[in-house]
């Protein structure tokens, strides 16, 4: 898990990923797959960080898990092998938010001796070489250095809104705001945190002590604004360097994000920053498709493997998990099918919104999402062990949806 960095101090950096999140706005798809687990094409979502990693040359980082540790430990062994720590909370315990997940194994972190720790998150998709980053973080002499991106104003409400000087020093940090302040070079967009943090050890210490003692679990609204005062806190902004303008991220943490990362991934030309992004072992292997009949039509929808279109089908702009059957003459159209589903023939989805309120959780953007709790699927195949997050289970089986 150590990475023995190329500066001249040999900064040793421990890497830390969290993973341990139920997932809620992304229900159904998450009531029994953990969301970094959930496919993008032939990747999951969390194998974009771990390349990240491997790429930035910074080898075996950590897994902190939580909800459905066993298939994400599964998924590491198999997709991973001898890369990467898988670890659970301990002794039953839960964790309370991302400070929380990184407070309860302050002493495996210790046991380490690093100077420094590399937290990032499973759940996002984008592409950066995370030595810059660190870079940074040496040449400034941070605390603390938050990695941040610029985002249109009216999405900034949704992450922590991020306040600089000219030095890129952090005077500001607001989890969520309502009215978030815009750059002053850039009056439409605001800087907002993509909960990715540098910290001097002794800095992350000493504040996890300071805030999770006094029941405060989130780094974001609690862990970096109590540092600001105390601690030289510090933004490194992700972009290109060349276009200077913000480099492709997605925080996958809704339904609708989701779906646009994986149209994202499915056009013709997709993002630059993403071409190209090959994985170990599947670098430019094409989808194992079952079978597409000639008579279906297909229009850019993200296919996973395993996948089977029947005749006459017509989906657009849809996406298919694994093992997804598609049946004669379905209409499909703005629609996620969960991993395993049997599509009934004739089945139409995206050309009445109202029927589609009746039958399956729709997004705030109108995506439809396919899934068992309908009756149109096989068992899932993808399911936490018994008794495992039960109480995560039962919520959805009373038939509570969440809708953000």
């Amino acid at each position: 898990m150590l990475c023995l960095l190329n500066d001249n101090r040999s900064s040793q950096t421990s890497v830390l990923i969290l993973a341990g999140g139920m997932g809620d706005r992304l229900f159904p798809l998450t009531l029994a797959c953990p969301k970094p687990l959930l496919p993008l094409g032939l990747f999951r979502v969390i194998d974009f960080t771990l390349l990240n990693c491997a790429n930035s040359g910074l080898s075996k980082p950590t897994v902190l898990t939580q909800y459905c540790h066993e298939h994400m430990a599964e998924y590491l062994r198999t997709n991973w092998p001898g890369e990467i720590s898988c670890v659970p909370a301990a002794n039953g315990m839960r964790y309370r938010g991302t400070a929380d997940a990184v407070f309860q194994n302050l002493t495996m972190l210790g046991q380490q001796n690093a100077k420094h720790v590399l937290i990032l998150s499973a759940d996002h998709l984008y592409r950066m070489d995370y030595r810059k980053l660190l870079q940074q973080h040496f040449e400034t002499g941070a605390d603390v250095t938050v990695s941040t991106t610029r985002v249109p104003l009216e999405r900034a409400r949704a992450f922590g809104a991020v306040e600089i000087d000219k030095t890129s020093r952090v005077t500001g940090f607001r989890e969520k705001p309502e009215v978030p302040r815009p750059m002053p070079q850039h009056p439409d967009s605001s800087l907002v945190s993509m909960g990715i943090y540098v910290f001097r050890m002794q800095t992350l210490m000493e504040s996890l002590h300071a805030t999770c003692g006094r029941g405060k679990y989130d780094f974001g609204h609690d862990v970096v604004p109590w540092l600001l005062h105390s601690a030289r806190v510090y933004a490194h902004e992700f972009r290109d360097e060349v276009l200077g303008a913000p480099s492709y991220w997605r925080d996958i943490g809704s339904i609708d994000a989701y779906y646009q990362a994986s149209m994202d991934l499915s056009r013709p030309n997709p993002p630059s920053e993403l071409r190209d992004f090959g994985l170990p072992g599947r670098a430019g292997a094409a989808p194992a498709v079952v079978g597409v009949s000639r008579n279906a039509r297909v229009r850019q929808t993200m296919v996973c493997p395993g996948v089977r279109i029947d005749d006459d089908a017509d989906l657009e702009g849809c996406v298919l998990m694994p093992g997804v059957h598609v049946g004669q003459g379905a209409k499909l159209r703005r629609a996620i099918v969960d991993q395993n589903v049997e599509v009934q023939p004739g089945l139409t989805v995206g050309w009445d919104p109202d029927r589609d309120y009746e039958r399956f959780v729709v997004s705030p953007g109108g995506v439809a999402v396919v899934t068992g709790a309908a009756g149109l699927a096989a068992p899932n195949s993808f399911s936490c062990p018994a008794g495992e997050d039960r109480t995560y289970q039962d919520r959805f089986s009373r038939g509570t949806v969440f809708l953000v």
